[in-house]
C-alpha cells in the first residue's frame, strides 16, 4: 500500500521493540526518514541498523526515557 510518505520525516517512541518498531518498519517500508526513541540505546542502534538495510531510509537514534522530564 503506498500512503504517499515518501520523503517525509516521522518521530516514532517506543522504537526499539514490540508496536513501536513495527510502527518504524511500515514508515520505512514507505520510504519515511525516521527518529527513533525508547530507553535502550543498544536496541535501538540494531533496530536503526536493520531499518537502514532493508529499506534504506536515514535513521536517527534518540536513547532517553521519556517519562522523565528532564529527557
Amino acid at each position: 500500500m503506498d500512503l504517499n510518505l515518501s520523503g517525509r520525516t516521522a518521530l516514532v517512541t517506543g522504537a526499539s521493540r514490540g508496536i513501536g518498531l513495527a510502527v518504524a518498519q511500515r514508515f520505512a517500508s514507505e520510504g519515511v526518514r525516521l527518529h527513533l526513541a525508547a530507553r535502550s540505546a543498544e536496541l535501538l542502534e540494531s533496530a536503526a541498523a536493520d531499518l537502514r538495510q532493508n529499506f534504506g531510509v536515514a535513521v536517527a537514534i534518540h536513547a532517553s526515557d521519556l517519562s522523565l522530564p528532564a529527557e
